[in-house]
């Protein structure tokens, strides 16, 4: 039986860019592309890995792909912390406030917030781990 339903297609009202980090950042927010929304969503990675060159990165693609926060349209850079000295993280913090970016910052990393997310295996994990509570 083929369904009735139809599907609309919504036009993009907004964009959203996301710079990151590493292979496992951009196959995650890639499936945000898959959602039935009205933000065309553009993730790309950087050849830069340090958080301020990412940032310079994430201005740089900004004005290639005309992303303009005055308009609705919206910024992220996607990195963990690792082991990023302070003052190129306050320098890129400093960076992308200036240029309305918005930082996602994990600590320590992404996979494992991602790992997080499966609660029956990490929640084993941490029970394991917990014995004081």
């Amino acid at each position: 039986m083929t369904s009735r339903r139809q599907h609309a297609t919504l036009e993009p009202l907004n964009t959203v860019l996301m710079v990151v980090e590493g292979k496992t950042e951009a196959l995650y927010l890639n499936h945000l592309k898959e959602r039935n929304s009205n933000l065309e969503i553009i993730v790309c990675g950087s050849e830069n890995k340090n958080p301020s060159k990412m940032v310079n990165n994430c201005i740089q693609k900004m004005g290639e792909k005309e992303i303009d926060p005055a308009h609705g349209d919206l910024a992220f850079c996607v990195f963990d912390v690792d082991m990023n000295e302070k003052d190129d993280l306050q320098k890129a913090i400093k960076l992308a406030d200036r240029h309305s970016i918005t930082l996602i910052i994990s600590n320590p990393r992404f996979e494992i917030w991602l790992l997080m997310h499966f609660r029956d295996k990490f929640g084993r994990w941490a029970l394991r781990k917990s014995k004081a509570f």
